[in-house]
């Protein structure tokens, strides 16, 4: 949690402390075979000594094992293990031709250098991408996040040691040494080791004395200006807050006032109280992503539906009223289900149970159509094909999700996607009982309501405010009878 939030202070405490200990890891490695070639009076010469081709060709063989086994499970990250021995191996051929053809080991090695360190770049470049967008997701994952980004980072920092501290152990290899005492010829590699180590204990101890929020990394808070109608007939309306991180709401409860919602204050929980025992949450709120196992339910101490506001920065609580949608009725959620007939037909008496519903969705451009699995044996999305299966690491989240978002039009008066979409399929489910529906519609634009600007008041620089945090919700909740 001391790192929360900033992926340079997370690299700067992991990275250097599994690269040093790579590194140590490779100088003992070649120090036991190296003593055996010292005699007690004599020097080694300098062709016993491995060179920095030698080491770079070796390390490279965890590379082509990883490639391989990558290969063969069709990975697309196979690219990554392959850019590595292409580039690598690339540099050992022009190394050796300018050793032996022109007597340049000087050059040779810069080029080698060239060839370690231009993947490594790469995959430090795309790692970041990757952990830009993992940490804020995974912030709110039950296992503790720090032993999951230590280990993502120190295998990071790892790969691609090989073919750089073999270089570094080359290098000190040929530098003037002891003959007796053969831990001096590791004098670089040992003093890169200690640094990186004493890096991490850097990072370490500014981790545990920063702020865990601040303007450069801030409390990430999903806000949602939710309006719900059960069967056509609005429901109830209010503010859904989430907390991307595992401290949960408590920051914004004990330090920020509670944002001026008294929900928060008060720790008070929400009931999924549209739901079924085995859809979880996601019949009841509109989530963005299907991950409420991450996310939460609203259980007042990581994630809240705040039905009242305290104007800022101080007065009497006011309701939460629906958000107004200052575009056309017509791209207003509206979802109908209409049953058709008897799919299957047969001596099986299940086939014989099942019905085709005919669903249309009416929106924005992001919307969302969740079911029960048990029910669903087949739909439109993929026709012949089994629907997918929740996890079973989620035995209590048995749902299904079908997404569908289009592209949005030029920004017009009527705001950031103003024409509505029209999103027709069929499923067919089984079994007599009536069929439970939730449909979702989220208004990106939709950004300013009178609620979210009294609460952006209320919100700290320690806060993040983007375009992607605050946003508008519809759940369209229906009850299809099947006769």
């Amino acid at each position: 949690m001391a790192c929360y939030g900033s992926l340079t202070l997370t690299v700067a405490l992991y990275a250097p402390l599994a690269l040093g200990v790579s590194i140590r890891q490779r100088q003992a490695a070649l120090a036991a075979p190296l003593a055996a070639l010292v005699p007690t009076s004599t020097a080694v010469t300098p062709t016993a000594l491995p060179t920095a081709r030698t080491l770079s060709a070796a390390s490279l063989a965890p590379l082509l094992l990883a490639l391989g086994a990558a290969e063969g499970a069709s990975l697309g990250s196979a690219y990554i293990f392959a850019l590595f021995c292409g580039l690598n191996g690339l540099a050992l051929l022009l190394a050796s031709a300018l050793c032996h053809l022109a007597h340049a080991p000087t050059a040779a090695l810069g080029i080698q250098i060239v060839g370690a360190l231009l993947p490594t770049l790469h995959l430090h470049s795309v790692s970041s991408w990757l952990f830009e967008v993992l940490i804020p997701i995974t912030g709110r994952i039950t296992l503790p996040l720090e032993p999951v980004v230590a280990l993502l980072v120190g295998f990071i920092a790892t790969l691609p040691s090989g073919t750089v501290a073999s270089l570094l152990h080359a290098t000190s290899l040929s530098l003037p040494r002891d003959d007796v005492n053969v831990r001096w010829r590791f004098c670089p590699a040992t003093a890169v080791s200690r640094a990186l180590l004493l890096l991490s204990g850097v990072a370490l101890v500014i981790a545990a004395t920063r702020s865990p929020f601040s303007p450069a990394a801030p409390k990430r808070l999903l806000v949602q200006h939710v309006a719900r109608e059960v069967d056509g007939v609005p429901h109830d309306a209010g503010l859904w807050v989430t907390a991307f991180d595992p401290s949960g709401l408590s920051t914004a409860r004990d330090d920020w006032r509670a944002l001026g919602l008294p929900a928060i204050a008060s720790r008070r929980a929400h009931p999924c109280d549209l739901d079924l025992p085995s859809t979880s949450c996601y019949l009841s709120f509109p989530y963005f992503f299907p991950l409420a196992s991450l996310l939460g339910l609203p259980d007042g101490a990581n994630s809240v539906y705040a039905s009242e506001i305290i104007p800022f920065p101080e007065g009497a609580a006011l309701p939460i009223r629906p958000p107004t949608l200052s575009i056309p009725s017509t791209r207003r959620l509206s979802m109908e289900a209409t049953l058709a007939n008897s799919s299957a037909s047969g001596s099986d008496p299940r086939a014989a149970a099942i019905h085709r519903v005919h669903i249309r969705v009416r929106g924005p451009s992001h919307m969302a159509l969740v079911l029960p699995e048990e029910r669903l044996v087949g739909w439109s999305v993929a026709p012949g094909t089994p629907p997918p299966r929740r996890s079973p690491l989620s035995p209590s989240e048995r749902v299904v999700f079908a997404f569908c978002t289009s592209e949005a039009p030029v920004l017009s008066e009527q705001g950031l996607d103003g024409e509505p979409r029209v999103w027709e399929l069929w499923v067919d489910v089984a079994g007599e009982e009536p069929l439970e529906l939730a449909a979702y519609g989220h208004y990106l634009d939709v950004s300013s309501t009178p609620e979210l600007e009294a609460l952006a008041k209320w919100m700290p620089e320690a806060a993040a405010l983007g375009y992607w945090h605050f946003f508008s919700s519809m759940l369209a909740r229906r009850t299809v009878p099947i006769r």
